[in-house]
């Protein structure tokens, strides 16, 4: 047996001794040689870095990676829990024999590895095998498949093109680099990745590269230089662009996003000009890098005063949604700082809990200027000194909703808008066509061509409705409503499909395979007239008999027969409570 270690390697844009590294442990003892009593020792227990790279050869269906010039043999140390022979195996499928806790102490052992360029990494750990993959005598290991997640979430940035060009300065150089722009729903994410990361990830390596960096800082250093050498080598801006002595300071950054090396060719004055430039256009940016806050929106529907069972649709000309103003915490997004809270404060710090914003009111206005660019009602609120809201339209609301808060989440603002649950679709009723009681011997006695009936009627979200709330959604215009206190969506094309259905409203019959189907799935691949089906429910007996399997689907222990020779073994166990659930409702067995 033998299990796959990898981990990252933290390093700076423009190092070399920086990557992912992959490493394997075996149960079979290598040959050591001879060392001096306090040098490092070699892990008895890895394989060599040709040993390794035919594994991985063999194991991932695009080996392409590790034939690469940038994939090189590596000699690293790693701090593991030993005694004082050996260090303690990762997993006891490599040794049965269990070692006392009470006598381990963390020892360094020197081992054998490929280092894979940050431009490889990704590719190589989404070619790794899956979690169910049952490889005979091969592993993964729960560090290797901890960055195997980390990279789909890489490669969802990618997809989604959430990166942008960056100039950095660093010292006396000016580096030109790729930089993931993570949204809202990137944070917890990434606070369930450092958390889950397994101790091991950061055993590899000297201090400064895995083992003295945090959870947190190395899973972005992560994203930061895989994202980086994957835009860098994938970058197209429509013409080649070489660096020279005569190049302009801006085709110079552009060369240096593409090129191997971030550090920009260009004289150190020119360059300093260059960055105050690129700063006072990224200042306003509300997502900078570093930003411990930014300006966030949050559309507010109107206050109703009318009963809720009613259906409520607002005057297009009349401006009561909100688009109220905050600061939000970039670390913590539910503290919010009411704009009117920041114009009264009159240093130049505010202190809010226990939290301090620099600048605030200037970095509202800013963020405010850039932000009336993407949605111009915001500039009519401008015009007061000191701006916390913005009154809007139902129509402007409901743009807002759909395509705004995309563009300023993608902007780097945070937006907050209310729930619109609802959609119209189908409530279908399915019920047996006779009155008869259930069958003996449950779904079994019934063949499949037992006869249901349906019967369907138009719903917004779970919610029925009536011929007179349908007709009265007809006349309406307005592309946001609330009914029974719910805000739903009214798409024109659904309503005509909607409109066509209700004139031919007919009722119909389906086998006993389509009703199990249409009552058991969460949605249905047969849509009615292109609606979708909301929710379906069941009536008489079948309704009867789906409940009690849905409460009983707990399977129960079963006692082995009296007469039964020999010993179940767990899963067999686990087999033969199967089979007798499946008995009791008579599904065959």
């Amino acid at each position: 047996m033998r299990i796959l270690h990898g981990t990252w390697l933290s390093g700076q844009y423009a190092d070399k001794e920086h990557g992912f590294l992959v490493w394997a442990e075996t149960g079979e003892k290598v040959e050591a040689h001879r060392v001096l009593r306090r040098a490092v020792r070699p892990h008895p227990f890895t394989v060599s870095s040709k040993t390794l790279r035919t594994l991985l050869l063999d194991l991932l269906p695009a080996a392409d990676v590790l034939m690469r010039s940038t994939t090189k043999d590596f000699k690293t140390t790693v701090q593991l829990p030993s005694t004082p022979d050996r260090p303690v195996p990762s997993s006891l499928l490599l040794f049965e024999e269990e070692t006392k806790r009470d006598k381990l102490k963390f020892a360094a052992w020197k081992i054998e590895a490929l280092s894979i360029a940050p431009r490889d990494a990704l590719n190589l750990l989404a070619s790794l095998p899956a979690e169910e993959d049952t490889t005979p005598g091969v592993k993964v290991g729960d560090d290797l498949r901890f960055w195997q997640h980390a990279a789909h979430l890489a490669l969802e940035i990618l997809a989604q093109q959430r990166f942008s060009p960056v100039l950095l300065e660093e010292g006396i150089r000016y580096l030109a680099v790729w930089q993931p722009q993570f949204n809202n729903a990137d944070q917890p994410r990434l606070d369930r990745l450092a958390q889950a990361m397994p101790a091991i990830c950061r055993a590899v390596g000297g201090a400064d590269q895995s083992g003295g960096v945090a959870p947190r800082a190395l899973l972005t250093n992560f994203f930061s230089l895989t994202i980086d050498a994957f835009a860098r080598e994938h970058a197209d801006f429509g013409k080649t662009i070489v660096a020279a002595k005569e190049t302009p300071v801006a085709e110079a950054w552009l060369a240096a996003l593409r090129g191997p090396s971030p550090v920009i060719e260009a004289s150190f004055p020119t360059l300093t000009q260059f960055y105050e430039h690129y700063r006072a256009w990224t200042e306003p940016f509300p997502g900078a890098a570093g930003a411990t806050f930014r300006l966030c929106f949050r559309l507010d529907p109107p206050t109703l005063d009318t009963d809720p069972d009613q259906i409520y649709a607002p005057r297009l000309n009349k401006r009561d949604w909100s688009l109220r103003y905050f600061l939000q915490a970039t670390d913590d997004l539910s503290l919010l700082v009411p704009a009117e809270t920041v114009w009264r404060e009159r240093g130049s710090t505010l202190k809010f809990l226990n939290r301090k914003f620099d600048a605030p009111q200037e970095r509202m206005l800013a963020g405010l200027g850039l932000a009336s660019r993407i949605f111009p009602p915001i500039e009519s609120s401008l015009k007061s000194a000191r701006p916390s809201e913005c009154n809007l339209n139902v129509e402007q609301a409901y743009a807002f909703m759909r395509e705004t808060s995309l563009l300023l989440e993608s902007s780097g603002f945070g937006v907050l808008v209310p729930n619109v649950s609802g959609k119209l679709g189908a409530r279908v009723t399915v019920k047996p066509k006779s009155q008869s009681k259930s069958p003996q011997g449950g779904v079994g006695g019934l063949s499949t061509e037992a006869i249901f009936e349906y019967d369907w009627q138009l719903a917004l979200g779970d919610e029925p409705l009536s011929p007179d709330e349908f007709d009265k959604l007809v006349t309406l215009k307005v592309p946001l409503v609330q009914v029974r206190g719910q805000w739903v969506e009214l798409k024109p094309d659904q309503m005509a499909q909607a409109i066509k259905f209700w004139e031919k409203r007919e009722s119909g019959e389906v086998s006993l395979a389509e009703a199990l189907r249409m009552s058991l799935a969460v949605e249905t691949s047969t849509p009615i007239g292109g609606l979708p089906i909301n929710k379906v429910a069941v009536e008489g007996w079948l309704n009867d008999l789906l409940r009690q399997l849905s409460a009983g689907a707990k399977m129960q222990p079963v006692p082995v027969p009296i007469d039964f020779r020999g010993q179940l073994r767990p899963y067999q166990t686990v087999g033969l409570a199967w089979l007798a659930f499946l008995r009791q409702w008579g599904l065959g067995a």
